[in-house]
């Protein structure tokens, strides 16, 4: 109704008050607002509290609900004082780094499902592990993927899509649920649960992206710092999207770059900073190679 009116007076229990917390129970007296125009409701102080139809949530899994919870799956989200069904998208930061407060100016890493929620020392022992160990991040790994990754739990959030409008202030508690599921089955119906993070008015503002991985072949060895490599893209494949990317050779770990097409079967260059050579030692020629 978005009607705003001045409270006269409230009472508790017949004995006025002058102020109400959540989980009070109280009658108010408004003026200039005719009670048949509402049934049931929300009351509150002017924008606090925000209406929104997807928002972005911390999330923990319930332990005692049995399956994978996946991406692009609908729940019956209770939040405020209502319950809507809802479609959930889960993400989280690449690598192990621990974040106290989300950041909507930063990338996250796009989740198929909702894993495991690791502690914050066991996140802070894996990434000490990792910078002590080094390796290269980010472009594209051995196989061709696109950034560094692990199967490892890791901190998750997710952002809920609302089939309706719901309404409730920020950090409130929400609880996802399969409602659907038959009452008789001896099985948790309570997936997951957490807290409100922020409302989302325009989702292009989260930052998710998805890793893809691609393994290719390495046909020849062009000149000491440039491979002829294929299997990674297709004849039509406009290469120029490409170029600049990362690739690592599994035989040495090498890293180079897609410098440019070569031919128009899909081929490509890959340039190295550092002299190559084939699994024989020789720095040209040769056959076909994995990489």
């Amino acid at each position: 109704m978005k009607i705003e009116r001045k409270v006269k007076s409230m009472q508790m229990f017949k004995k006025p008050v002058d102020s109400a917390i959540q989980g009070d129970r109280v009658g108010i007296c408004v003026t200039q607002f005719d009670p048949t125009q509402l049934e049931r409701g929300l009351v509150c102080s002017p924008g606090s509290v925000p209406t929104f139809e997807a928002a972005v949530v911390s999330v923990n899994k319930i332990k005692y609900f049995k399956g994978p919870v996946k991406r692009n799956t609908k729940f019956h989200v209770t939040i405020g004082h209502s319950t809507v069904m809802a479609t959930s998208h889960f993400f989280s930061l690449p690598g192990t780094h621990a974040m106290d407060t989300f950041d909507f100016g930063i990338d996250y890493l796009h989740d198929e499902e909702l894993t495991a929620t690791r502690s914050v020392q066991q996140r802070t022992q894996t990434r000490g592990a990792e910078e002590s160990s080094g390796g290269v991040s980010g472009g594209v790994s051995e196989s061709g993927s696109e950034g560094g990754g692990s199967s490892e739990p890791r901190t998750q959030w997710c952002l809920l899509l609302f089939e309706r409008p719901v309404a409730c202030p920020a950090r409130s508690l929400y609880i996802a649920s399969k409602l659907d599921t038959d009452i008789h089955t001896k099985q948790c119906r309570l997936a997951f649960h957490g807290k409100l993070i922020a409302a989302v008015d325009d989702i292009q503002k989260l930052r998710v992206y998805k890793v893809k991985e691609r393994s290719g072949t390495m046909e020849r060895i062009a000149d000491p710092y440039t491979i002829i490599s294929k299997g990674l893209f297709k004849r039509q494949t406009d290469l120029d999207l490409f170029l600049g990317l990362r690739v690592r050779r599994t035989s040495n770990g090498a890293v180079g770059v897609i410098d440019s097409s070569f031919g128009k079967t899909g081929k490509f260059k890959v340039r190295f900073n550092d002299t190559q050579t084939d699994t024989a030692g020789r720095n040209s020629g040769g056959g076909p190679k994995r990489y």
